[in-house]
């Protein structure tokens, strides 16, 4: 294992030193050596003091002899070769608590460990509640992060993105009063995990950060890796699973969306956004993602590269138009976006996500010279091609999905007379008859559809995409939700 000067000086710190490192100093040292040696420590006697030297980095031990200096510094190594030894084989063993409380005397400062959904994995158990702020305590009693410390960070920390990949200071007010340095672990663009160091005990210096770089690569494979106890509940962020219709343990879900400040029924949409050429690189986008997060905070934007995903509450939406944001926030930045159907229920987001993804397809075949594109417009496409008949139900008209939906629990007849109003080329006389209604019975119900649905029916699309999603949803019925009664 190769040691940077200042890990070496931090495991020297009980001695009476003096340091003369350069804040950029690598992980390159080898050993400890008697005489100069490439990539090696030079321990050498300099009057009363001892000095070591990391390729042009110094650290000065006062008062000390060479031949003990030199053992000291020879069994640094050592430790850290054993070290990291056992924290691989702890991560193998997924000893996340062990993994935590064997950093300490590495550390020296309170070390947490979070999953990719905010639960605690681990925390230094060298410290008790009362040790600590008032987040330390919520964290020990309930194993996820508090609401208030979650609204903090998206509400009153916009200029940081807390999503980003790797290693960012932070320092917060309130009920967390401990600065220190936050690691978002990802493993192929998902987020996996998190590591929170404090500093409470000791200043945290780069060796710190070399160490905590060293661990968060060696517990990326592990927190991905799919536990045979918990099928459904994997360490990646749940809204990546959702995204791909995974699995999502219920108890789990409701705690993020109490986060969100979301609700499992409400209506959710997705918005896309694509790079368009290589020049649009990872960079680029994630700076991309840091300004929406300052305009949508109360959405969740999910990076997966070259694709940005934007899952919106719109229940819970009180802002400016999403549309427009979007729009302003990338013009002249060959960005594509697309948007899907609003739906009701949070388990539908994958279903979302495929209709986005569609919609920007569609777009660049058809429309290239735009860069703005709505699933509805591309609907009837999408149901024909669709080979999923399931995908096509979610595809359908958002308000003849809802008035499907009545029909079905409360016999509701406004689905039917929609059928038949448009099957009868809107005339009245012939709806009605076709329905053994009165005139003005039609006449009051025809009025009641135009208050419920969001797309004028003069419209010729809209009227065939109407008709197609009867079609379709009667299908569905048919197939599988009338043979399910029959068994």
């Amino acid at each position: 294992m190769k040691l940077s000067i200042w890990m070496i000086a931090n495991r020297l710190s009980s001695l009476d030193l003096e340091l003369n490192i350069s804040e950029n100093a690598k992980p390159v040292l080898k050993s400890a050596r008697s005489v100069y040696a490439t990539n090696c420590v030079h321990v050498y006697q300099s009057g009363n003091d001892v000095i070591c030297n990391g390729e042009g980095d110094l650290i000065r031990i006062k008062d000390a002899r060479v031949t003990e200096a030199f053992e000291i510094v020879q069994c640094v190594f050592d430790f850290y070769e054993d070290w990291f030894t056992n924290i691989a084989e702890l991560i193998r063993k997924k000893n996340y608590r062990e993994v935590v409380n064997e950093c300490w005397p590495v550390f020296h400062n309170p070390l947490i460990l979070f999953d990719g959904n905010c639960r605690v994995l681990g925390l230094s158990e060298q410290y008790e509640e009362d040790d600590m702020d008032e987040e330390w305590k919520y964290l020990s009693a309930y194993g996820y992060s508090s609401l208030d410390a979650i609204s903090y960070m998206r509400y009153n920390s916009l200029n940081q993105d807390f999503t980003r990949m790797g290693m960012q200071k932070f320092s917060f007010e309130g009920n967390m009063n401990y600065p220190g340095i936050t690691y978002s672990l990802y493993s192929d663009e998902m987020l996996c995990g998190r590591l929170n160091l404090l500093e409470k005990d000791r200043s945290l210096n780069p060796g710190d950060y070399q160490i905590l770089e060293l661990l968060a690569n060696c517990l990326k494979s592990g927190l991905t890796e799919q536990e045979t106890d918990t099928p459904d509940d994997r360490k990646t962020n749940l809204f990546y699973n959702l995204l791909d219709g995974k699995q999502v343990n219920d108890h789990h879900l409701s705690i993020q969306l109490t986060y969100q400040g979301w609700q499992k029924d409400d209506t959710y949409q997705i918005f896309l956004l694509e790079a368009d050429s290589p020049e649009n690189d990872k960079s680029i986008m994630e700076m991309l993602a840091l300004t929406i997060m300052q305009h949508l905070s109360s959405c969740c934007i999910l990076q997966r590269f070259p694709y940005l995903i934007i899952l919106c509450d719109i229940d819970r939406y009180k802002g400016a138009p999403i549309k427009e944001i979007l729009l302003s926030l990338t013009k002249g930045g060959n960005i594509r976006i697309a948007c899907s159907l609003s739906s009701q229920g949070i388990r539908n987001c994958s279903f979302l996500l495929k209709q986005a993804s569609a919609a920007i397809e569609y777009g660049r075949l058809l429309t290239p010279e735009i860069y703005y594109f709505e699933f509805f417009d591309h609907a009837m496409d999408y149901i024909i091609e669709s080979s999923s008949l399931e995908d096509s139900v979610q595809a359908c008209h958002p308000d003849v999905y809802g008035l499907w939906k009545k029909r079905r629990k409360n016999h509701d007849e406004m689905f039917d007379t929609l059928k038949c109003y448009l099957n009868n080329e809107r005339s009245l006389v012939n709806t009605a008859q076709a329905l053994f209604v009165h005139r003005n019975t039609l006449v009051y119900r025809v009025h009641k559809l135009t208050e419920l649905l969001h797309d004028n029916l003069d419209d010729i699309y809209t009227r065939d995409y109407i008709k197609l999603s009867i079609r379709t949803l009667e299908l569905f019925e048919e197939k599988f939700l009338n043979t399910k009664k029959q068994h």
